[in-house]
């Protein structure tokens, strides 16, 4: 739905941190006299993850995760050439409790990748097993370490802004999935299932950087606060969806189709303003023109209480009237980026 031209422009920062993670990181091989520069390298393209808006402390994690799995490896590799055990066995050894570790510490998945790297690899000139297996863990901490002083360094902004560009182009998707819902940006099942494909595969991704932004019990407020909201509105959303087309509500529905309209256009329009709030180029968006709606929404049903059930009205407003709170939530963190966002850190972004 975004354009090749429109990603390149916005996400060229993320290729120029992975490029110079890979970059520092043969520079520092060949400084330290390593000939084998090539898996510093691999190992800082591996960690960097220029797609990730994770900060310093994230990175610290990934470099330790990354030395203990070639620790590891060093050990095992040790272990077969003093007993020659099998390359099978020892490879088994290695990498069981280094998945186990994965499967309850996500952020620690370049370990067994470190742990391959070791015991892959041939051996090194001049050097018995358990040299090489010490010199891919030297040349394997040099990447984790490039990849972490990038991540301090070349556009920091960037876990700020990924976050901020998720939210905010989940935002646009449910608003227009609520102008279909409103009618005013034509009906079609299949594009609105393919909104909902959109929605959820941002919110993927923002999940992914609410959970690697920092260490455990240090995670990025903000992100984690923004990650809330949006996925707020989207349940919000889905749910009024699901609402307006079942009974009873969808005969309340047709009954007040010109006010009920008037409040999800209203709610697209806020959500959309915040939106270009996270990034920058807006204020935060207001209740007022929503509350405004969900009123004259209200009155209306007071006005048919003799040809609608006006508990079945009432459900109606307060389901609706969830995304108005929504709106109000999202207010103060859309105002935050828009308040922050300065000419210098929009070129950096």
């Amino acid at each position: 739905m975004t354009s090749l031209r429109t990603q390149l422009r916005e996400n060229w920062p993320d290729a120029a941190r992975l490029l110079a993670a890979a970059m520092l990181a043969y520079a520092l091989a060949r400084a330290l006299g390593l000939h084998e520069a090539h898996w510093a390298v691999l190992t800082a393209l591996i960690t960097a993850r220029g797609h990730a808006g994770g900060t310093a402390r994230a990175g610290l994690e990934r470099l330790a995760a990354t030395i203990a799995g070639a620790a590891l490896a060093t050990a095992a590799a040790s272990a077969r050439h003093a007993f020659a055990i099998d390359q099978a066995v020892v490879l088994f050894a290695a990498l069981a409790p280094l998945c186990l570790l994965v499967a309850v510490r996500p952020n620690y998945r370049g370990a067994p990748v470190a742990a391959l790297i070791v015991l892959s690899a041939g051996p090194a000139a001049g050097l018995g097993p358990l040299g090489t297996a010490l010199l891919r863990t030297g040349e394997i901490a040099i990447g984790a370490v490039a990849s972490v002083l990038v991540s301090a360094v070349v556009f920091p902004s960037r876990g700020k802004a990924r976050p901020r560009a998720h939210a905010a182009t989940i935002l646009r998707f449910v608003s227009r999935w609520l102008r279909q819902l409103s009618g005013s940006d034509g009906p079609g099942e299949d594009r609105t299932e393919a909104l909902r494909e959109a929605i959820r595969k941002e919110l993927r991704e923002l999940t992914i950087l609410a959970h690697t932004s920092g260490w455990r019990k240090l995670q990025d407020r903000d992100t984690a606060r923004l990650l809330k909201i949006v996925s707020a509105v989207h349940a919000d959303t889905g749910f009024l969806a699901r609402a307006l087309a079942r009974k009873p509500l969808e005969g309340v529905a047709q009954s007040l189709r010109e006010p009920l309209d008037s409040v999800l256009d209203a709610l697209a329009a806020a959500f959309e303003q915040g939106a270009d709030a996270l990034g920058g180029s807006a204020p935060a968006p207001s209740r007022e023109a929503v509350d405004a709606a969900l009123k004259a929404l209200a009155a209306k049903a007071r006005e048919t209480a003799d040809r609608i059930e006006p508990r079945h009205a009432h459900a109606l407003v307060y389901v609706v009237g969830a995304l108005a709170t929504d709106v109000g939530l999202l207010a103060p963190i859309a105002g935050e980026a828009e308040a922050q966002q300065t000419p210098q850190s929009t070129a950096l972004s």
